[in-house]
């Protein structure tokens, strides 16, 4: 749980700190199911082969982390989702709920999902627990 928190905080306050990242997430999620954004995350540690299962004590590792995009009451992202990996350069985005479970289920022998993770930040709100 202490990795989903991360990930929620560094993702959630790249977005709320730059609009004209969201701004351009949003318009490149009209026309596409994917997207690539802002820059590496800490959580994400040393960037690895999707096939390495070596652990990086407090990183996301071999694992896939979750979540929803920010909601605000200037911003509201929580029909997008955010998937923290470490094999990625950055973290990826979707506003497809289709397209993510495809995703997933074909990436599914490769990683296993560490945690998905509604919008708010309360750990209260999980949507679900730990794989």
């Amino acid at each position: 749980e202490h990795i989903a928190n991360q990930c929620i905080q560094q993702s959630h306050q790249r977005l709320l700190d730059n609009e004209e990242l969201v701004s351009d997430v949003c318009e490149t999620l009209r026309n596409s199911n994917l997207m690539p954004w802002g820059t590496r995350l800490n959580v994400q540690g040393r960037m690895q082969a999707s096939s390495c299962k070596e652990l990086e004590p407090g990183k996301v590792s071999e694992l896939l982390c979750l979540l929803r995009g920010p909601q605000t009451p200037s911003q509201d992202m929580r029909n997008h989702w955010i998937g923290i990996v470490r094999h990625d350069e950055t973290p990826y985005m979707t506003g497809s709920v289709h397209w993510l479970v495809k995703h997933i289920a074909g990436r599914g022998r490769i990683r296993h999902l560490l945690f998905a993770r509604d919008h708010h930040l309360d750990a209260s709100s999980d949507t679900a627990a730990a794989d």
